[in-house]
């Protein structure tokens, strides 16, 4: 059973409190909830919808970006593979291996025109 000593001390231990509160009506801080005499505000936040949107847009952006990531590793390892084929086949064959596989490598070149 709470004396009325047990109340004055926790009425002054929530008053001390009051400074590191923060209404959840009118969002200030330095009064509880029902103390407050403010109108209340409008907190606006996306709907469960959009965020799950957004979450996918990202995973899709994120999975791209590692496929993308992929691709570029596995296309230097199949250069380097090719070079080192080039080279043992360059030195048991003729030299038209390797400028077969230089311009694989590099895109045509286009003319210019006058």
């Amino acid at each position: 059973m709470a004396t009325p000593m047990h109340r004055l001390i926790a009425r002054r231990q929530a008053e001390a409190n009051k400074q590191h509160v923060r209404c959840q009506k009118c969002l200030e801080f330095g009064h509880w909830t029902y103390e407050c005499k403010g109108k209340r505000k409008y907190l606006h936040r996306p709907s469960r919808t959009a965020q799950l949107a957004k979450i996918l847009k990202e995973k899709e952006k994120q999975l791209l970006l590692q496929q993308s990531a992929g691709e570029s590793a596995a296309e230097k390892k199949a250069k380097k593979k090719r070079s080192k084929s080039v080279t043992s086949s360059s030195s048991s064959s003729s030299s038209s291996s390797s400028t077969d596989s230089s311009s694989e490598d590099e895109p045509p070149k286009k003319k210019k025109k006058k």
